[in-house]
């Protein structure tokens, strides 16, 4: 009889991870996120909206070492405006295990491929089997610096019985690009083709720290 594979460890935080992503600024109508954004019925109540995230990302170096990832986020909640990240899927279990044990990220492990440009620029990304699979273009135009000390990148989780709050650094170049959403599976991710866009943006190179959360039991 086969033996399950041992779990990862725990790699604590603080993280510096580098790589670079595609980010998809949505608009977020109020009967979209009812319908469609999976966000927790305990937090609906502190829900102030803005523009929503969906995220491809492609680390080169963390320190669970290179990996892939998927992430929706329906807008921010509280004064403070911290965004909830609602579905995340990540191809490392051993990202998945320390994600959710350092701040509360509800990740889930699933294959993701993703694939060098071809003759048009075009690169092709695949998550699980068949959730997702979008035609990624960035653009060659040139790129414009960034970082969080103008949009700082606050974050609330709650995981298990605990509520995680962390304040997380970013900067890099970011671009414009073009994605197509080829294939959804909406029983399984947030239907983001619904969403209306504002904007599609390339991040490449980026730099982003995670420092350790401050962690309460739930009320």
């Amino acid at each position: 009889m086969a033996q399950a594979e041992p779990e990862p460890p725990i790699q604590p935080a603080p993280w510096t991870l580098t790589g670079r992503g595609i980010v998809l600024l949505l608009r977020m109508p109020p009967a979209w996120v009812r319908r469609h954004a999976a966000l927790p019925e305990r937090l609906q109540p502190h829900y102030n909206g803005g523009p929503g995230l969906a995220m491809l990302v492609a680390y080169d170096d963390s320190p669970v070492g290179p990996y892939r990832e998927l992430l929706f986020s329906s807008g921010t909640c509280f004064r403070e405006r911290r965004h909830v990240i609602t579905r995340i899927l990540v191809d490392s279990p051993a990202s998945t295990r320390s994600g959710r044990a350092n701040w509360g990220i509800p990740k889930e492990t699933a294959p993701i491929a993703w694939s060098a440009a071809d003759h048009r620029g075009f690169e092709r990304v695949r998550v699980g089997d068949g959730l997702l699979e979008a035609a990624v273009r960035v653009s060659e135009r040139p790129a414009l610096p960034v970082s969080t000390a103008l949009w700082p990148l606050r974050l609330h989780h709650e995981l298990e019985g605990r509520a995680y709050r962390v304040e997380a650094h970013a900067r890099g170049r970011l671009r414009r690009a073009q994605v197509a959403i080829e294939r959804l599976d909406a029983a399984r991710f947030p239907d983001i083709r619904q969403a209306p866009r504002i904007a599609t943006l390339a991040a490449a190179p980026f730099r982003l720290t995670f420092p350790a959360a401050a962690v309460r039991p739930l009320d």
